[in-house]
């Protein structure tokens, strides 16, 4: 849960307010977690 509070803050920081741009985000975050860079 630690980490999915920085990701809604990291979305409200970078304001990723269309569903693309989340999309995008998500993929890209979890591309990280896969690779294992946090």
């Amino acid at each position: 849960k630690k980490r999915e509070n920085l990701v809604k803050a990291f979305i409200k920081k970078s304001k990723v307010s269309t569903p693309f741009g989340q999309v995008e985000f998500l993929i890209r975050f979890g591309k990280g977690i896969i690779n294992g860079n946090e």
